[in-house]
């Protein structure tokens, strides 16, 4: 079962308009939330982010926090999955084709659920292999738009590289983050992270 736009349907059932300015222009945003035991695990700071990324990209955010739980859980409710994820989506909404955006249009929202993606017990042991690539993405990746090419680049130089991951390096040599992860090292027994600047997804 997906939600499209206030309604619950058959996935095979939705559509969007070919309009849709996320389809069209990657002009949206996107979040993940976690579900265990099929609840919602730290929902909020993932709601105050999508605040945070509507605002940056002055796209009106459609629901309240509390109109947001209830749509998410009752997606929740009504798949069958006991522990995963809620994909969210907000488009800034559809019009005839054009780069400048109408004022006062009508958000497009999208929900889909998925089943949990645990580590394997091998992988947490072992570790896993990763590349470098460089980072090619654009300057504002703490809005957390739906316009992730250069992830879906580096993820597919992994990939073909066997390896699991792609670290992501800026021209400056410094390590921004992964393609589908955050990074982090222990040094010296204290983590470490790239600062949360625009240049990552805090």
């Amino acid at each position: 079962t997906v939600y499209v736009n206030g309604t619950y349907l058959e996935a095979s059932e939705a559509t969007i308009p070919v309009e849709d300015r996320a389809h069209q222009f990657a002009d949206g945003v996107y979040e993940v939330i976690a579900f265990f035991n099929r609840k919602l695990l730290d929902a909020e700071p993932h709601l105050k982010r999508l605040d945070f990324s509507c605002g940056e990209l002055k796209i009106t955010n459609p629901h309240s926090h509390g109109e947001w739980l209830k749509i998410i859980q009752e997606m929740i409710d009504r798949n069958d999955y006991e522990h995963g994820g809620v994909y969210l989506q907000v488009s800034r909404g559809t019009q005839s084709r054009n780069h400048v955006y109408e004022s006062g249009l009508k958000a497009n929202v999208t929900l889909s659920a998925f089943g949990q993606k645990t580590p394997s017990r091998e992988l947490t042991e072992q570790g896993a292999k990763v590349i470098t690539y460089p980072d090619l993405r654009w300057k504002r990746c703490d809005i957390k738009t739906t316009g992730l090419l250069g992830n879906v680049m580096a993820k597919q130089a992994a990939t073909e590289a066997n390896a699991r991951e792609a670290i992501l390096i800026k021209e400056n040599g410094e390590v921004s983050e992964a393609s589908v992860s955050n990074f982090f090292i222990v040094k010296n027994g204290v983590v470490q992270t790239h600062p949360a600047t625009n240049e990552i997804l805090n």
